[in-house]
């Protein structure tokens, strides 16, 4: 017979004893095989509310800081950020130059012939004229006259 003895522990990985959550005899080890960590039954506690063995003694003092690393490579550029705010309105432009005259267009027709105005009033009358001159001698007569006289009485 040899002197070895092998002391070997319930064990699967964390996602085994997740899925078959098994309670585990009192003081029945199981270890995750993946994590290193062991698990002591109670015979009661389902593997999954069992608490953790901590093996952890008192904290000790803290080592020196080491040497900063290399920097690493520039990562992706992120996306494109939400546009700001329109800004305040800008001052006024000059006034540019005043342009070259355009070109005279051509005439239009004749419109139509507008109302006959109001007649006006009678204006005032004209001075007499000069008299006019004198006129030639008449025909010599047969030598009679006629008088007539009518009277009233």
């Amino acid at each position: 017979m040899s002197g070895n003895i092998i002391l070997q522990l319930r064990n699967h990985t964390a996602e085994q004893w997740a899925a078959l959550n098994p309670v585990l005899a009192i003081a029945e080890m199981g270890v995750e095989t993946d994590t290193y960590k062991i698990k002591v039954g109670d015979g009661v506690t389902y593997w999954a509310s069992l608490p953790y063995v901590s093996g952890a003694g008192t904290q000790g003092f803290q080592g020196t800081q080491g040497h900063q690393g290399s920097q690493g490579a520039q990562g992706a550029q992120g996306a494109q950020g939400q546009g700001g705010n329109q800004g305040l309105a800008g001052a006024q432009g000059y006034q540019g130059f005043q342009g070259n005259q355009g070109v005279q267009g051509s005439q239009g027709s004749q419109g139509n012939q507008g109302h006959q105005g109001y007649q006006g009033a009678q204006g005032n009358d004209g001075s007499q004229g000069n008299q006019g001159a004198v006129g030639p001698q008449g025909n010599n007569g047969g030598g009679a006259l006629l008088l007539c006289v009518i009277f009233n009485g």
